[in-house]
């Protein structure tokens, strides 16, 4: 079995048999390669890549995976922070936290999001609820520092 397996992995590696040999159709392939891809840059730290991709994985709900569509939202989310296009990033972020309430990244990107809206009483109890979800992701308690002293900072005439 273990040769049989190994002469498998080397004739397709090698492109001596087709997909459809192992009974599997080119456009089922085509299709989990293209959801891998869109998975892996909907992961990516560039972020227009990651809105391409997470945009994908969105538009295939999925991949009839409800977590899955729910990181996706929050990546899309991160991009938008990252882009300044902070309306965006605050529709995307609370859809991700309705599918998955205790999704503490989410809220650190969606507390981003109402700090670049200058909304930062908002933006302090969002990062409130992510560090009590995961109180050892610093991000969450660094943002909440930044608009805690944006927040009190004496206001110029």
């Amino acid at each position: 079995m273990r040769i049989l397996a190994t002469v498998t992995l080397c004739a397709a590696m090698s492109g001596w048999v087709s997909a459809s040999l192992f009974g599997i159709g080119t456009q089922a392939v085509a299709a989990e390669s293209g959801s891998a891809v869109a998975w892996k840059d909907c992961q990516s730290t560039d972020e227009n890549k990651r809105l391409v991709g997470c945009t994908s994985v969105i538009s295939a709900q999925g991949f009839g995976n409800l977590s899955q569509l729910a990181e996706a939202l929050d990546g899309r989310c991160w991009a938008y922070d990252v882009k300044q296009q902070f309306a965006q990033a605050i529709e995307d972020c609370n859809a991700s936290i309705r599918m998955r309430p205790r999704y503490s990244y989410a809220y650190n990107n969606l507390g981003t999001a109402y700090v670049g809206l200058h909304n930062y009483e908002e933006a302090i109890k969002v990062f409130n609820i992510a560090i009590d979800l995961k109180p050892d992701f610093y991000w969450s308690r660094l943002n909440r520092a930044k608009a805690l002293c944006n927040w009190t900072k004496p206001k110029r005439h």
